[in-house]
């Protein structure tokens, strides 16, 4: 967050003081857009792929990552592919 260029981000209400601290820096620069429900109930991917067949599928997705230990939760993967989304609503 401390990088100068401008940035979006989708932060729920509780957070969204604590981003423009760090943002203070860049605030002309910086648009906060408020993301306060589940991700299984705005991300047209999560949506469509949330259910107990398809969660076995990214359960085995996040296993094969070679990085699991950092991400934790495949609904990482359902953030990284719903990236157009993202752009489209900001």
């Amino acid at each position: 967050l401390s990088i100068q260029d401008p940035i979006i981000i989708f932060v729920p209400d509780e957070y969204r003081e604590r981003i423009q601290n760090f943002r203070r820096h860049a605030n002309n620069r910086t648009l906060i857009l408020p993301l306060n429900r589940a991700l299984e109930t705005i991300l047209p991917v999560a949506s469509r792929y949330n259910n107990s067949n398809n969660s076995n599928f990214w359960q085995r997705q996040l296993e094969r990552d070679p990085e699991r230990d950092k991400h934790k939760d495949y609904r990482l993967f359902w953030i990284w592919l719903s990236k157009s989304w993202f752009v489209m609503e900001s």
